[in-house]
Parts: C-alpha cells; sequence; structure tokens
C-alpha cells in the first residue's frame, strides 16, 4: 500500500513539475560535480546526488558530514572517536569488513579495508561535498556499493590576489564543559600559473560524557588539520596539483554510558589517538579534444582503539569459574581474591593505501562523450591487538584475546563508460567496470591461551554495469531510468572459527538496483527539487556468523529486497529567504529466515523513515549591518539490529529516534561576522548505539551545545 502510494505521488508530482516548468529562470548559483568522472551541472546528471557547496556549509555552520547529514535523503553517519561510519540506502550490514559507501578526496580514493576505521574528514576549506545515491561499481570500484561521496577541497584561485578567511568559535555542552575551535584559510601565493593555498584548524572540543574510571567529560577531544594544496599551470594544456593533509586527534575516551547517560563503567587502558597523512597528485593534460587525469595517492594512518568488553565475562565464568565478579550470578564460589570485573581490549591500528587511476575523457562530435580509465591499488593493514584483566592484570594468567591482524591487498580493475544523445531529448549512458583484487591475510590470535593463525590468499573478481535512459522534458526538467550494479569483496575471518562450523573464508556480495528519478527547476527557478523511486536486490549478504565465544566471525546470509523513495526541495520566496525540505523512505525485508534474521525483517541499523526541515533567511539590523537567521531540523527513526545465536546477548537490539534542532542567528559587518548558534536545542538524549554482544553501554546524541562564532575574509 505505501509503495503504491509512493509510486502514484511520484507520477502525480512529475507531470505538475513538468507543467510547471516552462518558463523557469536562475534563481540560485549552477552547482557543478564530476560524479561522472567529468564537470556537469548537478542538474544534467541522471542519477540521485546531493550536493551541499561551501556556502552551505558556512550557512549551517557544519565542520563535519555528520552535521549535513540531514540534507541528504536516506544518508547516516555513525562516529565514535575519529572514526566514521556512512550508510546509504539502508545499505550497511553489520561487521568490520569492507566499506559499503566509498570516500575519494578531489581524486583519490580514501577507502579502507574495513568499515569501522573510516577516517574522519572535517569540512574546512572544502569547495563542496559530493553524495552519490546507489550502487556506483562502475566509475567507482568496489565498495562503493552502497554509494560513494566525495570532498571536494579548495583549490588556488591563480588570480594575483592574497586572501582567506579566519574563524573561531565557542561553544558549551549542557552537563559538560566548553570547547573552541578556530580555522585559517587562504592563498599565500597567487600568480598567473601557479598558487598555494594552506588550512589550518584546531580544534578543543568539549566533552560531556563521564566514567566511573576516569571522571567528568571524558570524551573532550583535541584535534588538529593542516593542508597544503598547490595548483601549477605548466603549459596551456599541461597542469598539476598536489594536496598535502596531516590529521590528529587525541581523547581520553569514547562516547559510551550507561542508561540514561549515567557514568560509564568501560574500563579503558589506552587514550583514544588517531593521525594520517594523506597526500594526493593530479596531472591534467588536453591533447586534441581529449583530456587525459592521472591521479596517485597515498593515505599512512595509525589508530588506536581502546574498549572494554564485559560481554565477554559470561563466557570467562563459563569456561574458568569463579575469576569474575559474575560468579555468584553463575553460582560458582569465588576463587580469586580479587576478581575480574573488566576486560580492557586495545586494537593498535595502522595502514598504508597507495593508489593510481589514469583516465581518458573525450567526446565524438556533439553528441557522444565518452570516458575510458585503470585503476590501481596496493593496501597493507597491521593490527596487534591486546586485553587485560582489571582491576588485577594477574588475575589469570591467560589473556582472553592477544595476537597480531595482518592483511595485505592488490587491486586493479579496467572502465569505461559513454552516453550518446539521440536528439535534444533523449539520452543513454551505459557503461562497464572490470575488477579484481588479490588478498592475503595473516592474522595470529590467541583465545584464553589457545593459539590460532589464518594465512589465506583469496582472489575476487566482479564485472559491474551501469545503464541509464535519460529524457528532458524541456530545458528545466529532466526524468531518468537507471539500473547499476555494484560488489563487494568476501574475506576471511579474524580469528580460526572451523572448530566452530564456520568457515574461515565468506564470498562477495552483488546488489543491483534499479531507479526512477526526475529532477529540476520550476515555478520561474523558484522551486528546485529531486526526487527518486528504488529498488534494489541484495545478496548473499556477509552477517554475523552466530557462535557461544562472542567470537567476530562472518557468514554470507541471505537476500534483502529494499524499496525506496527520496525527495529533496527548495523554494526560494524571495531572493533573502528560502526553505529547503528532505524525505526518505527505506523499506528493507530479509526474503527468508537466515541463521541471524528472520523473514521480513528490516537490515540492521537503517532508519525506515527521514526528514528535515530548513529556513534561511537574510534580512537587515540596520542600513550598515545584515543579518542572517537559520533553523534546521532532522528527524531519524530509531534503527533494528538483530544477532541471534550467540546466548549470552539480546537478540534484537533498537535505538530511538533521533531528532535534532539547531538555530543559528547572526550579523555581516562588512567583512566581518558574529553569529550565535544552539545545536540540539531541544536537549534531546536519543541511544543512537544501544549495548550489542560484547559491548554493552550505550551512546547518546550529543546534548545542548550553544555557542558563538566570529568569521571574517581578508
Amino acid at each position: 500500500m505505501i509503495r503504491s502510494i509512493f509510486r502514484r505521488s511520484f507520477v502525480g508530482a512529475l507531470a505538475l513539475f513538468v507543467a510547471l516548468s516552462a518558463v523557469a529562470e536562475e534563481v540560485m548559483e549552477e552547482i557543478i560535480v564530476t560524479a561522472q568522472k567529468r564537470e556537469q551541472s548537478v542538474m544534467d546528471v541522471p542519477m540521485a546526488i546531493t550536493a551541499v557547496t561551501a556556502e552551505e556549509l558556512e550557512n549551517m555552520g557544519a565542520t563535519s558530514i555528520r552535521e549535513i547529514q540531514s540534507t541528504i535523503p536516506g544518508f547516516a553517519v555513525g562516529k565514535l572517536g575519529g572514526n566514521e561510519t556512512f550508510q546509504l540506502r539502508g545499505i550497511g550490514p553489520p561487521g568490520n569488513n569492507l566499506p559499503t559507501v566509498g570516500r575519494y578526496v578531489d581524486e583519490m580514493s580514501i577507502n579502507t579495508e574495513f568499515v569501522a576505521y573510516g577516517a574522519d574528514f572535517p569540512l574546512i576549506d572544502v569547495s563542496r561535498v559530493e553524495v552519490l545515491k546507489g550502487p556506483q561499481g562502475t566509475l567507482y570500484g568496489q565498495g562503493s556499493i552502497g554509494g560513494t561521496v566525495i570532498y571536494k577541497t579548495m583549490s588556488p584561485t591563480l588570480d594575483g590576489e592574497i586572501d582567506g578567511t579566519f574563524e573561531i568559535s565557542g561553544r558549551n555542552v549542557t552537563d559538560g564543559n566548553s570547547g573552541y575551535r578556530v580555522a585559517l584559510a587562504g592563498d599565500v601565493i597567487s600568480t598567473e600559473n601557479f598558487g598555494l593555498r594552506l588550512m589550518l584548524f584546531q580544534e578543543e572540543g568539549p566533552g560531556w560524557v563521564d566514567s566511573l574510571q576516569q571522571g567528568s567529560d571524558y570524551n573532550e577531544r583535541s584535534k588538529t588539520v593542516f593542508r597544503a594544496k598547490a595548483l601549477w599551470n605548466i603549459t596551456d594544456n599541461l597542469s598539476a596539483e598536489f594536496m598535502y593533509q596531516r590529521y590528529e586527534n587525541e581523547q581520553d575516551g569514547l562516547e559510551y554510558s550507561a542508561i540514561d547517560g549515567g557514568p560509564s563503567a568501560f574500563v579503558l587502558s589506552e587514550k583514544v589517538e588517531d593521525e594520517y597523512d594523506m597526500f594526493n597528485l593530479v596531472l591534467s593534460w588536453d591533447i586534441g579534444g581529449v583530456s587525459i587525469t592521472s591521479s596517485t595517492g597515498l593515505i599512512e594512518r595509525d589508530y588506536i582503539s581502546p574498549l572494554d568488553v564485559p560481554g565477554l565475562k559470561p563466557v570467562v565464568e563459563l569456561f574458568f569459574p569463579g575469576i569474575t565478579d559474575l560468579a555468584p550470578l553463575f553460582g560458582n564460589p569465588q576463587t580469586v581474591a580479587t576478581p575480574i570485573t573488566a576486560i580492557p581490549y586495545n586494537l593498535y591500528n595502522g595502514y598504508e593505501t597507495f593508489s593510481q587511476e589514469l583516465r581518458a575523457n573525450g567526446s565524438i562530435g556533439e553528441r557522444f562523450y565518452w570516458t575510458l580509465g585503470a585503476y590501481y591499488s596496493d593496501s597493507d593493514f597491521f593490527a596487534p591487538l591486546t586485553t587485560e584483566w582489571f582491576p588485577d592484570p594477574n588475575t589469570f594468567p591467560l589473556q582472553a584475546l592477544t595476537g597480531n591482524l595482518g592483511a595485505a591487498t592488490k587491486a586493479k580493475a579496467i572502465f569505461g563508460e559513454g552516453t550518446y544523445a539521440f536528439s535534444d531529448k533523449w539520452e543513454l549512458t551505459a557503461g562497464i567496470r572490470s575488477y579484481e583484487d588479490d588478498r592475503e591475510t595473516d592474522y595470529v590470535t590467541a583465545l584464553f591461551g589457545n593459539p590460532s593463525a589464518i594465512q589465506r590468499k583469496i582472489d575476487n573478481d566482479s564485472t559491474a554495469a551501469r545503464v541509464v535512459l535519460k529524457y528532458n522534458f524541456n530545458d528545466n526538467v529532466t526524468a531518468y531510468l537507471s539500473g547499476a550494479e555494484g560488489f563487494r569483496s568476501g574475506g576471511t575471518q579474524f580469528v580460526a572459527t572451523a572448530l566452530l562450523g564456520i568457515p574461515e573464508v565468506f564470498d562477495p556480495e552483488e546488489l543491483t538496483t534499479y531507479e526512477l528519478g526526475a529532477k529540476g527547476t520550476i515555478m520561474d527557478g523558484r522551486f528546485i527539487f529531486e526526487t527518486a523511486l528504488y529498488r534494489t536486490d541484495y545478496e548473499d549478504i556477509i552477517v554475523y556468523a552466530p557462535n557461544p565465544f562472542g567470537v567476530q566471525a562472518f557468514l554470507n546470509g541471505g537476500e534483502v529486497e529494499v524499496d525506496g523513495f527520496e525527495f529533496g526541495g527548495q523554494f526560494f520566496a524571495t531572493e533573502d529567504l528560502f526553505f529547503k525540505v528532505t524525505y526518505g523512505n527505506t523499506d528493507s525485508a530479509y526474503q527468508q529466515d537466515t541463521l541471524t534474521h528472520r523473514k521480513g525483517e528490516p537490515m540492521d541499523g537503517a532508519p525506515e523513515t527521514t526528514y528535515s526541515l530548513a529556513v534561511d533567511y537574510r534580512f537587515n539590523w540596520s542600513d550598515s549591518i545584515g543579518g542572517h537567521f537559520r533553523v534546521d531540523y532532522f528527524h531519524s527513526d530509531g534503527t533494528e539490529t538483530h544477532i541471534r545465536g550467540f546466548g549470552y546477548a539480546d537478540e534484537e537490539t533498537q535505538t530511538e529516534d533521533l531528532k535534532t534542532l539547531n538555530v543559528r542567528i547572526g550579523a555581516d559587518f562588512n567583512d566581518w561576522s558574529v553569529y550565535l548558534f544552539g545545536e540540539n536545542l531541544s536537549d534531546k538524549d536519543a541511544a543512537i548505539a544501544v549495548p550489542f554482544a560484547t559491548l554493552t553501554e550505550y551512546v547518546y546524541q550529543q546534548p545542548r551545545t550553544v555557542g558563538i562564532t566570529v568569521r571574517t575574509s581578508f
């Protein structure tokens, strides 16, 4: 019934939009994107894209991708410490395997080998963020099964002017402490052929989570980011652009707390420390109407991930009676003087990824555009891991889990895409990518003193295709019908699982999405819209493999169908007042019973409905002082997670609805501006992560935060 309503609403709305579009005029500046590996207006690209510009980022006061998720239908961001996880259109299976949403900075991929370790990328001195929804396997490869996020950093202007921006803000969190942010960015060299742009960002983030071990506000953080970007026009048709970014983040603890926000009982034996260096060299060469682009990238990252896994204590008590504080619950006599009350766990992650892409773009006549390319990457991952007993490390001679995780991956692909315009109305795009990777794992671990080693080499290969038929109703409204494939490579288990009856290797996933979409401008250019209906068939999903030991192991677990609807619109009531609304509905369901899910249950962690509303108004406080008011409201449904077969863990957990109200009001004085802001003004405290498997505490949304921002341009 709901699906039928969405389909009829889509068709009816499209007919109305076409009727109202005949005399549309430009109201807002055209947004140029590179979603199809060439520059196009976002309204001309036949796929669902949300592009957030630098102006929009400034209007929202946003410095992270999580702060703009409300503007992107069907997009969810998880953040813990310095790590980010993305989910698009409900595609985000559990476990720490390969990502389902690709990440790019300019022309380089920054995808990791493990979804939970997506690098934080602050949105400072960024020209735009492009979010491509649906599988992007043809142009962006594996790891983009749900979509792709592209960060476009500011480039030097080469106009001979030395200019930039400076911003400082202070903030205070309810029931927490205070912090500040400082950002400085601008061109320091600008000539006709060479420019250098620098960015420096420093944040002392407030804490608001208390710890029984570490005291009040123990999740406060200290973050420093530096970026240098140089552009050199070597000749009229050859240019080189080099970007380097250094990132450092440190915090005493994570955002976990007890139920209702009480002090965390987690015991951490290390601080959260995160640092990376990122390099990208892009060479662009125009030869006789063909544009050749070479992108060479390197990212090196080290990350200390401390956790506490008290959910393992029942397993410890089961096999070694009397050594934990759970002994009375099991009816066991205490056998040690100092029972184990916590199990601190540390993972020392390090990875290095080199990537190289070479591609060519061109056209034949005025109707055919083509892209051909090749891609190569070489990634190494190494992670020693340790656990301890608390409060007395010597309570028991065997540790719960120790070892080293090592992995090396070499991947290569060739791809191509072509677009042919049959007429001014009809256009056909077709693309294909052939991909293969070689994965070697060397995992050496000891579970309660029992050593195990997994040394495997597996090969994955796949071909992904995309076909799009586009129809231009007129110069202002476009519709498209597409089919696209995505894939995610399989892998090996982290520990030996043969004795548990679980294969040590799991297979790749496959996904196909069929989409009907439309976008355009109507009402004299005052209303801009984008909408899409889609159906996704998701096969061989990688899910948790049930086992009584709490070991993170995986199986391919069945099929899911996802039906979705998205809408985004902006209405310019006047030149100074506009409204923005987004809506996303994701209806996912397993198609049969599996070891972890029952038929009809939704994908784990996927909100069914998200929506947002923004009002942006510019006015004058006086003849010489401008004013700006902005309000954003965001709602995301709570999500379900199913983890059957682990014995000691709840089989189903559910997060609460996330509701956020943000307000900004300020004054502009020529080159200066001053803003007051409030985030989560209604002070909602939804549990956005709940106890799961061996993690027994909660993560709540950040409480009400208020502050002031001062900004100047020079």
